[in-house]
């Protein structure tokens, strides 16, 4: 009922005073349910099987082998955690160990990491090497060649074919090379044909073109070299370095086709494998695994 004595409009302003409260009172009620009533939700992980940028189709682990119980170890990588691994009478075992200059021959395959060569009357190496360009290595990794040639393999040592992929992306016996004019480092991978001393002759196969040359490889003191050879289960050690490439389950645990074993490097057994290749060399070499005993 309005009330005479009232001055005129007071009548709508205290209904819209209440009006707003009782907004004001539901709104709290409403965030007061809204605070009790949320659910919890929990972030499945990532799968712990599959391999930085491997995708699902090539499922495998790298890093340190934590632990090892009967034909299961555990590999622990600090980006992906730690993933099983169990190994099968059908698993191929490689590993990669310091070697010398005595161990390479005519034959053999090898990868050869170094410095491109100096161009220009500045001695400038700002300039992408050409295919076929020499090398002087920082890094070799020698490997036995798989049916009398050398074939660049990929996870599981299938052997990586054909000259799609990504720049710089191996293909069969060579390196393509980085696009940009600051080669970060120079690279060549193919059978050995001839060493005189410190300088390696080395037949290589430009995956972009098909095309062969005649890489001369010049090493020196400080050049470093690796092996990768057959392997056994006997070779697994808790510290070493275990990249394995299989097939995951639904928890991620890995049952490998092959395990690449290498010793641990300057940072571990991150930033390339510890001081090995993973399949850098001859590829599908290597012995299968037999049961623990």
């Amino acid at each position: 009922m309005t009330n005479p004595n009232e001055p005129a409009g007071a009548g709508i302003r205290r209904t819209v005073v209440a009006s707003a409260f009782g907004a004001l009172a539901l709104a709290l009620a409403a965030c007061g349910s809204s605070s009790a009533s949320v659910t919890a939700t929990t972030v499945a992980p990532a799968t712990a099987g599959t391999a930085p940028g491997a995708g699902a189709a090539r499922p495998g682990a790298s890093g340190t082998i934590a632990a090892i119980t009967g034909q299961s170890l555990e590999v622990q990588n600090p980006r992906t955690g730690q993933t099983t691994v169990t190994y099968t009478v059908a698993t191929v075992f490689r590993q990669t160990v310091a070697g010398s200059l005595a161990q390479v021959s005519v034959g053999s395959c090898i990868t050869a990491f170094g410095t491109p060569p100096a161009t220009g009357a500045t001695g400038s190496t700002t300039s992408t090497p050409p295919f076929g360009a020499p090398v002087t290595a920082t890094r070799v990794t020698v490997a036995p060649p798989t049916n009398g040639s050398c074939t660049r393999t990929g996870p599981g040592g299938a052997p990586r074919t054909g000259t799609g992929g990504a720049p710089g992306a191996p293909g069969t016996g060579g390196f393509r090379r980085r696009a940009g004019t600051t080669p970060r480092f120079s690279a060549v991978f193919g059978q050995v044909t001839a060493v005189a001393g410190a300088l390696i002759t080395v037949t290589a196969t430009d995956p972009a073109t098909g095309a062969t040359a005649a890489v001369a490889v010049t090493t020196t003191s400080s050049t470093s070299f690796t092996v990768e050879e057959a392997a056994a289960p006997s070779d697994l050690a808790v510290g070493k370095c275990a990249q394995a490439f299989g097939t995951a389950d639904t928890t991620g645990a890995i049952t490998a086709r092959s395990i690449s074993i290498s010793s641990p490097g300057p940072n571990g057994c991150t930033g390339g494998f510890g001081g090995g290749t993973g399949g850098f060399g001859g590829g599908g070499t290597g012995s299968t695994g037999a049961a623990s005993a």
